[in-house]
């Protein structure tokens, strides 16, 4: 069975609140989340295992930030 990420759920939930779409592709150590709105993409790195227990908020903020700059 599948490991449910968290943090990777409130990405995705933030990109669909938002309009943006998010790809999530395995990395070597990490997973790479691919935002794309507008015809514009942006990549980040998700941790497997993170040790941050704010780690969902913090990620959330990000996506927010990354859609923000790229509908500008």
């Amino acid at each position: 069975m599948a490991k449910r990420l968290e943090h990777v759920e409130a990405a995705k939930e933030e990109c669909r609140r938002l309009g943006a779409s998010l790809e999530i592709i395995q990395g070597g150590r990490h997973l790479i989340g691919v935002v794309a709105i507008n015809g514009k993409t942006r990549k980040t790195s998700l941790s497997i295992s993170p040790s941050d227990h704010r780690v969902c908020g913090k990620v959330r903020q990000y996506i927010r930030k990354m859609v923000r700059e790229m509908t500008c």
